[in-house]
């Protein structure tokens, strides 16, 4: 590092910093991609004809999430009477996306973890709450191999009460009623406006800017 004369090297979110850290040090800094929030409008205005999108985006252990996470989950809604619609990732088109976002009211997104996740954050821009499943846990068996120890992962790693709830497969039933009495309350958009714009991200450069020219 001081070889190279490098002051910050960039990643996503707070997370993977986290996993070089040990060795960088504080170089190792959060710098996300911007979402472009003219792109993404707010559609939360738009006529809803679906309850839920179901964004799947599970990567490893095929067969024991379809088993403990989509069946319990697709249950669940199907007993409170909810519509849904499942996008999976790697098999649709943008355009797809952008209609399911205009048309469902609330978005369950369902992946390990996320080094950013802009999906799920276009979704937020455009109004949609995001019920997340977030168990913690690093599944990537490449990552797995040189992570530090007890290093905690999301799925949404950037997220607040404004945006909507996490689960567990443990917490599913009762975080799934939790959301569901809480949406009309959640406002996606205006975190993504404070936090992931174009402006933010101008703000968040400037900052590493002035950071590295006061490191040693």
């Amino acid at each position: 590092m001081v070889a190279c004369n490098i002051k910050v090297v960039t990643f996503p979110s707070e997370w993977p910093c986290q996993m070089w850290r040990g060795t960088i040090g504080d170089a190792a800094q959060p710098m996300f991609v911007a979402i472009d929030i003219e792109a993404w409008p707010d559609m939360s205005d738009h006529h809803k004809s679906c309850d839920i999108l179901v964004y799947d985006k599970i990567r490893w252990r095929q067969a024991e999430r379809t088993e403990d996470l989509r069946r319990p989950l697709y249950s669940a809604l199907e007993q409170r009477n909810l519509s849904y619609r499942v996008l999976r990732y790697g098999e649709h088109h943008i355009g797809q996306f952008r209609d399911a976002l205009r048309h469902c009211r609330a978005m369950v997104f369902l992946c390990e973890h996320e080094t950013q996740g802009l999906a799920y954050q276009e979704a937020m821009s455009s109004g949609v709450p995001i019920l997340a499943w977030d168990e913690g846990e690093l599944v990537d068996p490449h990552e797995r191999a040189f992570a530090p120890p007890g290093l905690v992962v999301s799925s949404v790693p950037y997220f607040d009460a404004r945006c909507g709830t996490t689960f567990t497969r443990e917490t599913l039933q009762q975080q799934l009623e939790a959301f569901l009495g809480d949406l009309g309350t959640f406002r996606p958009r205006e975190y993504v406006v404070d936090t992931l714009s174009p402006a933010a991200g101008v703000a968040r450069y400037l900052n590493l800017l002035e950071q590295a020219s006061r490191a040693k």
